[in-house]
């Protein structure tokens, strides 16, 4: 799924992976993961998600600040999408076959969603979590 970011001054109208910060107050990994599906998409939502694995980007703002960011594999089970409109105003499921075709994406998506599906063919179910919401 990827999400079309809204009123961001980098990325403003286009579309990345969901994602966020993980705050001081979390309790941990998978509690900022839930915490971040529950504000970005909703709190019907259902994933599982990959988490001792990922691929990492590095980004430059357009006002200099350079951060790391960490991809991870999700793969969704259910509930209703309910995008956060503060951030995003469109979402799209996309084919990843497809992934590279798309116009308006953050340049390093198709890179990192094809490193996600590789990890993800090795990984048996006991390595991913389920993080459920509601």
């Amino acid at each position: 799924m990827l999400a079309r970011r809204k009123g961001e001054a980098d990325y403003d109208g286009v579309y990345s992976l969901i994602g966020g910060k993980m705050e001081m107050t979390d309790g941990g990994f998978i509690d900022s993961m839930a915490r971040e599906i529950m504000e970005e998409i909703g709190p019907d939502v259902t994933l599982k998600i990959l988490e001792t694995y990922s691929t990492n980007y590095f980004y430059k703002t357009n006002a200099g600040d350079g951060m790391a960011l960490p991809y991870y594999a999700a793969v969704y089970l259910e509930g209703e999408i309910k995008l956060n409109p503060t951030e995003y105003d469109d979402y799209m499921w996309a084919n990843t076959n497809e992934i590279h075709t798309i116009k308006n994406i953050i340049e390093c998506i198709p890179d990192a969603i094809n490193k996600l599906l590789r990890l993800k063919e090795i990984a048996t179910d006991a390595d991913f979590v389920t993080i459920k919401n509601q």
